[in-house]
């Protein structure tokens, strides 16, 4: 077993060689466990001992006790599924039990079946098939069974929801053992109140993910209804994920990237809620059942090409269309190339909805019945949606992407049909997704699991759109890739925008690497401007919520929401401290873990705000500028003209000058005041300057009007004037007085 691990363990390193990125950790025995500062973010760094074989005994592991299982978990419920059993934990050496919230501890029955005499819990015995309220009397107890000891029992109980399943197989083994593996079965699913979300079957559960289900033991899902249910008020769905974040360990690094998304108004970002899972009395740990990225109205809410292509050919199921390849190899990622479906007829309109995903190459040539394309310069793009799509869509994307991207490599940004990148993309959407990405430090950034959406052009603006975002359990420096010498893990430095095109620096047929799109554009100097003003409105507040630990939106606060649930998680997988297949260690203990995240967030960010705060200074001079030029000075006298112009001076000096972007918006925003305080120090329709409007002005005006007939040469006063005239024409008539009258009319009893 051990030279099996150690074997896996080599072809892993192999792999991480050939993709270009480091592995962090041991398969072995550790050593030595030091602390040392890597490229600005402090991470464990493990010494391999050299390996030995030992041979341990767990004094407790064997019990002359067959089974035992819980049961009447739900409360008003009659279901068979709500019950588990406890098991074993080696690294604890003692039994756990984990009980969902929605067990009442004073009434559950216990079953089991002893062969080496009665069973005792605190030397209480436990009468098999009975309801019992010992389980509410202490959360540790000795196990005896007869005179023997064998060990302690650990209860604990989560306070989030649960799912319980029933598979046709009597489990998850089967569909844990093999990628290709499915099942079915029925599955109850309840809030954390105990209200039913759901009861009745699944059509199927099955493997989901790539490297979040190579390293795990705790096996990530796809888990499929028969019907479109709306499961935790998340809306009606047939398709969802079971996310284990087992690579992942405080197992909110998703839920940190989706508030970012949803703070900065991407649209689509899509809604999760964390539950215990069990199956067939197994407890499974911790998951986050996930909205799956597609096109569906309560997802991805853009036209469903593929339905309208279904209709389109009602005589055939699309999908057992043929998958076939413009090179005639399936297996290939040939720049230009393209895959499709042999579907013969399209709908009227086939300019949308699509939902396109960057994909490596490695995976695009692998999952070769799947439709896409790869451009010119080499970006594998994967269609999601429609899944089976015809030659003419794929053909339609492919043509409408390469223009994007000609323009985007373009110096000028504009191709050579004279179009600019952003008349074929949503610049705002694809500079907040570029932050989430730099923000997190994901390590898959740009290469995979990076979304686009297109509505048809009948329906939508006829652009693309970044998003949804997605998969970010080796984000946040949980992962040791390095491009070029820039790593994910450094906290005090850029990573997204140097990452190239994924097949341009791997594999053997490595060649000159093309910078990808999102480094492309971050050299462009209007995006660039772009990507600073979005990070300090729209992310800087963001930010500085999830790091402010009072804040119930924190990262601290998700990680409390999580603990018992995670105390649950850690008691069955053991996922702390060294026991990470990917990355560096997040922590010793649960709350280390989600400080390591949250650490991570506030130095990334720290960098950000600094190395954009320059740009950010000349952005707000410059609005200030807007807002003083903005002015009406012919209506000034010298000394409000004068007090105009120190206020400019001196407020550009005193951004200038700020030590952060925080003090130079705070400048900027009193200058802009100031000078609307200048502004209004003339009262609008206050003719004898006595600090109201009434009626009197109005005849002050009209006897002014009255004198000035006929005589061109006479001219109010500079403050007259500029209350006065509000229509702005150089002269005080009736006109000025109607406008004035009907002020009064709707201010009064102000």
């Amino acid at each position: 077993m051990l030279g099996m691990f150690v074997l896996s363990w080599g072809f892993l390193a192999v792999l991480a060689a050939k993709e270009g990125f480091s592995v962090s950790g041991t398969p072995v025995e550790v050593a030595t466990q030091t602390t040392t500062q890597v490229t600005g973010t402090t991470m464990p760094v493990h010494i391999e001992a050299e390996t030995t074989t030992t041979t341990t005994s767990y004094l407790y592991e064997s019990i002359p006790v067959d089974s035992f299982t819980v049961t009447n978990l739900v409360r008003n419920v009659n279901s068979a599924l709500d019950y588990t059993q406890w098991f074993y934990a080696q690294h604890d050496e003692c039994r756990y039990l984990c009980l969902p919230s929605t067990a009442d501890r004073t009434a559950l029955q216990i079953t089991y079946t002893a062969t080496g005499g009665q069973l005792y819990l605190n030397n209480t015995p436990v009468i098999s098939g009975e309801t019992t309220d010992l389980l509410s009397t202490a959360d540790e107890f000795t196990v005896r069974v007869g005179s023997t000891d064998y060990g302690t029992l650990k209860v604990l109980q989560s306070d989030i929801g649960a799912i319980f399943l029933s598979t046709s197989t009597g489990g998850l083994d089967y569909v844990d053992a093999k990628k290709t593996n499915e099942d079915s079965g029925t599955a109850l699913m309840v809030n954390a109140d105990g209200n039913v979300e759901y009861l009745g079957e699944f059509e199927k559960i099955g493997a989901r993910g790539n490297s979040s289900w190579d390293y795990s033991k705790k096996k990530p899902y796809n888990l499929k209804l028969p019907q479109k249910s709306d499961l935790f008020g998340m809306g009606k769905a047939k398709k969802w994920a079971l996310v284990s974040n087992y690579l992942d360990h405080p197992m909110i690094r998703n839920s940190v990237a989706m508030a970012l998304s949803e703070g900065a108004g991407l649209d689509f970002t899509m809604d999760y809620v964390y539950v215990d899972l069990y199956a067939d009395g197994d407890y499974r740990g911790t998951y986050q059942l996930f909205e799956r990225v597609q096109i569906q109205k309560q997802r991805v809410n853009i036209t469903d090409l593929e339905e309208a292509t279904e209709q389109a050919n009602s005589t055939m199921d699309i999908s057992e269309a043929k998958f076939i390849s413009s090179t005639g190899e399936l297996k290939t990622c040939e720049k230009g190339s393209y895959r499709y479906c042999d579907i013969p007829n399209d709908p009227a309109d086939i300019t949308g909805g699509y939902l396109l995903e960057f994909q490596t190459y490695n995976r695009y040539t692998s999952q070769i019945h799947t439709c896409g394309f790869v451009t010119t310069r080499g970006q594998c793009v994967q269609l999601k949606d429609p899944e089976y799509a015809t030659e003419a869509q794929v053909l339609y994307a492919r043509q409408f992407v390469q223009e994007l991207e000609d323009a985007i490599y373009s110096e000028t940004g504009y191709n050579a049909l004279g179009k600019h990148y952003s008349e074929y993309v949503d610049v705002d959407s694809l500079v907040k997704a570029y932050l989430v990405q730099e923000i997190t430090a994901n390590a898959d950034g740009s290469y995979t699991s990076f979304y686009f959406w297109k509505e048809s052009d009948t329906k939508g603006d006829g652009k693309l759109h970044a998003g949804p975002v997605w998969d970010f359990d080796l984000a946040f420096a949980n992962f040791g890739r390095a491009v070029n010498g820039h790593a994910c893990g450094n906290a005090n430095a850029f990573y997204t925008i140097y990452l190239p095109i994924h097949r341009n620096y791997i594999g053997e047929d490595a060649e000159e690497q093309t910078l990808g799109w999102l480094g492309t554009l971050f050299a462009k100097e209007e995006y660039y401007e772009q990507v600073v003003s979005c990070y300090y409105e729209v992310f800087a507040p963001v930010v500085a919520t999830l790091c402010d630990d009072v804040s119930p939106d924190s990262i601290y606060a998700m990680g409390q929401y999580l603990s018992k649930s995670a105390a649950m998680n850690n008691a069955k997988w053991d996922m702390l401290g060294k026991n990470k297949p990917l990355g560096p260690v997040n922590g010793y203990t649960y709350e280390e873990c989600v400080a390591y995240v949250r650490n991570f967030v506030a130095k990334k960010t720290t960098f950000l705000a600094g190395a954009f705060l320059e740009t950010g200074k000349a952005q707000l001079q410059a609005s200030l500028q807007v807002a003083y030029d903005a002015l009406p000075f012919d209506r000034y006298d010298a000394e409000a003209l004068e007090t105009l112009g120190t206020i400019l001076v001196d407020s550009a000096a005193a951004i200038e000058a700020a030590a952060t972007y925080e003090e130079a918006k705070q400048s900027c925003d009193q200058a802009i005041s100031d000078l609307q305080a200048v502004c209004t120090m003339y009262c609008f329709g206050d003719f004898n300057n006595d600090g109201k409007v009434t009626t009197i002005d109005v005849v002050r005006m009209l006897q002014h009007y009255a004198i000035v007939i006929g005589d061109a040469s006479h001219q109010p006063t500079a403050q007259q004037l500029q209350n006065c005239d509000t229509n702005g024409d150089g002269v005080i008539d009736t006109i000025d007085a109607i406008d004035v009258l009907t002020y009064i009319a709707l201010h009064i009893g102000e």
